[in-house]
């Protein structure tokens, strides 16, 4: 049997891949959204761009 090792490599290679530039001229790819762990676990997932507003703004 062959070792379960080679298979949980790729994961976190294709993870990062979508994060690094192709070239240093090329702009970072931005077709993935915003992961939920990237943010603050209260925080709302906003379009780039868009400043989150303040409990006292949401309110009013």
């Amino acid at each position: 049997p062959e070792p379960a090792a080679p298979v949980a490599t790729p994961a976190p290679l294709r993870r990062a891949a979508p994060r690094v530039p192709v070239s240093p001229s090329e702009p970072t790819p931005v077709a993935e959204p915003p992961r939920a762990d990237d943010r603050h676990p209260d925080a709302p997932v906003l379009p780039e761009g868009v400043a989150p507003m303040r409990a006292d703004e949401f309110k009013g």
